[in-house]
């Protein structure tokens, strides 16, 4: 169930959902090793599936491969940002680390993380422009049928949400490229 809610279907072919299978008996049986390139094979065939980033994730934590572990979950969480599993289980391989780096960016930076971190760049492009179409809309009524308004508190407000629209969008694209790898 999860793993069609958050892949793809058209984009597996029958020899992938075989691996993956393949690797999830290898995992469950405790041969993390052995799982561990049967879903690094399968990324590089669907690299956009948060189960299988998820899956991999496991498999470096329990075998010691802590920081390969942290990258892998935050790239599930990149293309399913919702996944209470995944962010819980970052936030625990990040609770083992002995060095941790103190975040000292201002209060609206980590707002920005935080906010941006719940919605894929799918999501942050459609808002970007639906907040475009009805700038653009109300823009258009207010030159055609409304000349002698101006820019009002509600043009103004959409305004500013298109300027905060396409800080997302620019934002959302950085972290993407931020964690490929």
């Amino acid at each position: 169930s999860v793993f069609v809610l958050t892949s793809p279907a058209w984009s597996w072919t029958q020899q992938d959902i075989s691996e993956f299978q393949k690797a999830n008996r290898a995992y469950r049986a405790g041969k993390y090793q052995e799982a561990i390139p049967l879903y690094e094979a399968l990324i590089k065939a669907n690299p956009n599936s948060a189960v299988v980033w998820y899956d991999l994730g496991g498999s470096y934590f329990r075998t010691g491969q802590t920081g390969k572990a942290i990258l892998a979950y935050e790239k599930a969480l990149l293309h399913n940002p919702r996944s209470a599993d995944s962010r819980k289980n970052l936030n625990y391989v990040r609770g083992l680390l002995e060095y941790r780096i103190e975040d000292k960016r201002n209060w609206y930076l980590r707002a920005g993380e935080i906010f941006l971190s719940y919605f894929t760049e799918m999501e942050i492009w459609l808002l970007a422009a639906l907040i475009y179409l009805l700038f653009a809309a109300s823009w258009c009524f207010l030159l055609f049928f409304n000349r002698a308004n101006g820019w009002g508190w509600k043009i103004k407000t959409l305004f500013v949400l298109l300027l905060f629209a396409s800080v997302s969008v620019v934002a959302k694209n950085i972290e993407k490229k931020r964690f490929s790898f």
